[in-house]
């Protein structure tokens, strides 16, 4: 299902743009974050219709699963998002704090370190989503940049070091060291770790 790494990207923008906008937008997070996911699919399009992957294509961004809850498991398992909770909690905590991203723990209050930004800190989201602005950039595409991909393959070995050993992070460290090559199949790993 998750076939498009940039997703893992392109979400921590959204989020981090609704943590930029004002309080009266934060209170409505689950329809800004739905509507700024029906922006990306035509941001997408609008740059190259004939991209494979863009989810809700066919719909125009119009869908009923967002990229939001497909990649969620993927984004918390990467420690790219760093609360551990769900999305629709995320975005309920953003909704009812209101104030700074903010969110408030069973006590409902919010601390100052609840304040904080939940997203890894060096997530590159420059690219997608200006700062100043809060809109898209130009000519978006699922092609990552070379800065993207380095983290996110940074994310995915330091995943590797401190869960069980995977055959995708065997795979990336292997190509890493060169020991490996971008056509190889599979089966054809050698030495798969212990």
């Amino acid at each position: 299902v998750m076939t498009r790494a940039r997703y893992f990207i392109f979400i921590p923008a959204i989020f981090r743009a609704l943590e930029r906008e004002s309080r009266s937008v934060r209170r409505n997070a689950e329809r800004y974050v739905e509507q700024r996911q029906k922006d990306l699919c035509r941001a997408l399009m609008a740059t190259d219709e004939s991209q494979p992957g863009i989810i809700g294509k066919l719909r125009a961004g119009d869908v009923v699963i967002h990229p939001s809850r497909i990649y969620w498991s993927g984004l918390r398992e990467l420690e790219i998002y760093q609360a551990g909770i769900s999305e629709a909690a995320l975005l309920r905590h953003i909704a009812a704090a209101g104030t700074d991203g903010g969110m408030s723990d069973d006590d409902g209050i919010v601390h100052e370190s609840d304040a904080a930004s939940r997203w890894h800190p060096e997530c590159p989201t420059d690219a997608v989503i200006d700062n100043r602005t809060n809109e898209f950039t130009s000519k978006l595409s699922l092609e990552l940049t070379v800065e993207e991909a380095e983290y996110l393959l940074q994310r995915m070995l330091h995943r590797e070091g401190n869960g069980p050993p995977s055959l995708l992070g065997h795979r990336l460290q292997a190509l890493r060291s060169g020991e490996l090559s971008l056509d190889a199949w599979p089966w054809e790993t050698t030495r798969l770790p212990a």
